[in-house]
């Protein structure tokens, strides 16, 4: 489940390369990700999993944010923009 994650955030990077400051916050997300793969399962403990589960969830959620507004300005025929699939596939 978490290299399907990990996948996940690096394609919505690779698709949101043109916002810069999205691009910062999905590859903050992404490093947590790789970091609780890393660490996975041998050194986590409960905490240590809900720290980085939190320090991926809060980039996503700036992102979305920062795409949706982004998505507004640009053509509404973009259909299946960044934040739309990331809102999707997160399940918001």
């Amino acid at each position: 489940m978490l290299r399907m994650l990990l996948s996940e955030l690096q394609r919505c990077r690779w698709e949101a390369a043109p916002f810069k400051e999205a691009c910062q916050l999905l590859d903050t997300a992404t490093y947590h990700c790789g970091l609780l793969m890393a660490q996975c399962p041998a050194a986590l403990d409960r905490q240590l999993c809900q720290h980085h589960l939190e320090a991926i969830m809060a980039p996503l959620k700036q992102a979305t944010v920062q795409l949706s507004g982004s998505a507004k300005r640009t053509s509404a025929s973009h259909s299946a923009s960044p934040a739309r699939r990331l809102r999707s596939w997160l399940g918001w």
